[in-house]
């Protein structure tokens, strides 16, 4: 029988002598607003859906739907127009890179309102490419999610740089 390296599956002595449970690490906190939570996942899950404008956007004609989590989109597409996700390839409902938006913010190499900024200007560019005006009205993607930004940002043209 071939033994298992023990990072997979570790011994019983291993198992009891564990790192340290979740509830006991240190919170991870939000850098905008300092709401703490106990995984990062939570942290940027936090981050997309408060202080960042809606990054998937319903590529169909005429349909103006935008969110910020691809579960709520599934539903929206099966719902709305009878199709799945994997019928889209990402660039097709990708209003901007969330992974590098995220990226530049967790880095602290710009502040949060900063990136959202940013992000809010790839809102603006890409509803003028897909024609999607009514974007324009509100780039923030939903009501009332700009207003819980407290600073909400100017959106004026600019261009991410790396400091």
């Amino acid at each position: 029988m071939a033994a298992y390296p023990t990072a997979i599956f570790p011994s019983s002595q291993e198992a009891q002598t564990s790192p340290t449970p979740a509830a006991e690490q240190p919170p991870v906190l939000c850098l905008k607003c300092g709401k703490s939570y106990l995984r990062q996942q939570e942290v940027e899950r936090h981050l997309m859906s408060c202080h960042l404008p809606d990054w998937i956007g319903c590529p169909y004609p005429h349909c103006f739907w935008r969110h910020d989590r691809t579960e709520e989109f599934k539903k929206h597409l099966l719902k709305t127009h009878s199709c799945n996700l994997s019928d889209l390839e990402k660039k097709q409902y990708e209003i901007y890179d969330r992974d590098y938006i995220l990226q530049f913010i967790l880095d602290q190499r710009q502040s949060v309102d900063k990136v959202a900024g940013y992000a809010l200007n790839f809102v603006g560019e890409r509803a003028r490419e897909l024609g999607k005006g009514e974007w324009l009205n509100d780039l923030w993607g939903r009501p009332g999610k700009g207003a819980r930004c407290l600073n909400a940002t100017a959106t004026t043209t600019t261009s991410l740089q790396v400091a």
